[in-house]
């Protein structure tokens, strides 16, 4: 991962951080359509782990980690479960 990249990020540029998403949101979305196994609800959940991601990113500290490519685990946010509502959801 581009470390330049990342610490754009964390200064609050929204360009550099849409980079970063654009890398991973696939990923993201699978792993959530897989958990969820509705592909509406991985969208939002999906989308509601990016927003909070963003808006925690500018706090958490980047460490080295045996996976490169991967940030730290403090700026993971807490991610819904199967059954959870997610916020914004119309129903």
């Amino acid at each position: 991962m581009d470390t330049d990249l990342v610490t754009r990020a964390q200064g609050g540029d929204q360009e550099a951080f849409a980079d970063l998403v654009y890398a991973i949101a696939d990923r993201f979305l699978a792993v959530s359509h897989r958990i969820l196994s509705d592909i509406g609800l991985a969208e939002d959940a999906t989308q509601q782990a990016l927003l909070s991601v963003w808006q925690t990113f500018p706090s958490c500290a980047t460490r080295p980690t045996s996976r490169p490519g991967r940030i730290g685990s403090s700026c993971a946010p807490a991610t819904p479960r199967a059954g959870s509502p997610v916020v914004g959801r119309q129903t």
